[in-house]
């Protein structure tokens, strides 16, 4: 490869994950809620744009990455998607720009190179009938305000991906200088009570709160840790919210698919694969989970993954594939609704409607 005419950023694995996961789902939103529905693309720290392994291979960022699937799926299916991409460098909107051009990109997105807060609340506050939006957010740095993100998921059928940055926020968490700012981020001053825990309880505490603060507003929200690639430490958390439970689940399934199945990126350790880990180990948990929460009761399968998705990290094909264990043993009934298919054939399939009665032990003996 010759010499690219645009700047690229080292591409650290990492990100090479988070990039991955990305265009998996971003494709998936395209497809079925742009089916009914104009889109809106936002992306919050658009960066360069382009990136280089150690190889020299040459990978596209989010950005680009959202004008390929548009031009792959919207272009060809009707789909109507505006895509806006800040930042405040113009040198950086600049970048991008070579690389559509490029890349003969025909997707022509709206570039601001203004602040992102002030960019997003105000489209929020002068635009009407704001069509449904995906905001991916992935700053440099940690202030993102907890109002500007209750604004952003008040917009119908919208959506958030966002770069926590932990081990940013974990070194100034002491420091005065930032206390405003973290209020911002936390929305509220309850995120002082971690500055004298340490470790693990000091880091599960903070995610643990930023969700809860997250969840006021919107119905589902899962984070996703991500190690440096090097070396077995927290480099930052990708937070999905969502007010649909499906979402939900296939943003988990999209970041799984990367990951061994898992949902976490585990740098230099991802190609392990631990005891607990194992499929018959993880069914076992998911049919104690579902005993201990239903025994006796029953349950729509919509409900069930309401319940769970965003609280416990098995995915939905392992609810399911459990179910249908559960089902072939006699352990659960589970009456579908309806029970055939459209060519008059008995289903087998579990899904959304369908209704699963969770035996108490004497219906199971």
């Amino acid at each position: 490869m010759g010499e690219l005419p645009f700047k690229t950023w080292e591409y650290e694995e990492q990100t090479k994950t988070k990039h991955s996961v990305f265009a998996d789902y971003i494709d998936k939103w395209i497809k079925i809620v742009g089916k009914y529905n104009k889109l809106n693309f936002i992306d919050g720290f658009g960066g360069i744009g382009g990136y280089k392994d150690k190889e020299g291979k040459l990978f596209y960022g989010s950005p680009v990455l959202v004008c390929q699937a548009i031009e792959r799926i919207a272009l060809k299916n009707s789909r109507d998607i505006n895509v806006i991409i800040v930042d405040e460098s113009k040198e950086h909107l600049e970048n991008i720009q070579k690389i559509l051009d490029y890349s003969k990109i025909k997707i022509k997105p709206f570039m601001v190179d203004k602040d992102f807060d002030e960019t997003i609340n105000n489209v929020i506050s002068t635009v009407k009938n704001i069509a449904p939006t995906f905001v991916f957010i992935d700053p440099f740095g940690f202030k993102i305000k907890m109002e500007t993100l209750k604004k952003i998921m008040s917009v119908e059928k919208s959506e958030i991906l966002l770069n926590f940055m932990f081990t940013r926020i974990n070194q100034f968490l002491s420091a005065p200088r930032v206390e405003n700012v973290y209020n911002d981020l936390f929305g509220g001053n309850g995120w002082q009570i971690f500055k004298t825990l340490k470790g693990q309880a000091r880091e599960k505490g903070i995610i643990e709160h930023y969700r809860e603060q997250l969840k006021t507003f919107s119905k589902f929200v899962y984070y996703y840790k991500l190690e440096f690639p090097e070396k077995r430490k927290t480099y930052y958390y990708l937070f999905h919210l969502s007010n649909y439970y499906m979402g939900c689940s296939i943003m988990k399934s999209s970041f799984a698919k990367y990951n061994l199945g898992r949902v976490e990126y585990r740098g230099f350790r991802s190609g392990q694969l631990e005891l607990f880990e194992l499929a018959d180990i993880k069914q076992s948990e998911i049919i104690e989970l579902l005993f201990k929460k239903y025994l006796g009761k029953e349950v729509s399968f919509k409900s069930l993954l309401e319940d769970n998705i965003d609280s416990t990290v098995y995915l939905e094909s392992q609810f399911r594939d459990t179910l249908k264990c559960l089902e072939a043993k006699n352990k659960i009934k589970i009456r579908r609704i309806p029970p055939f298919t459209p060519k008059g054939r008995q289903r087998k399939a579990i899904e959304e409607n369908d209704i699963i009665q969770f035996k108490d032990e004497s219906d199971r003996a």
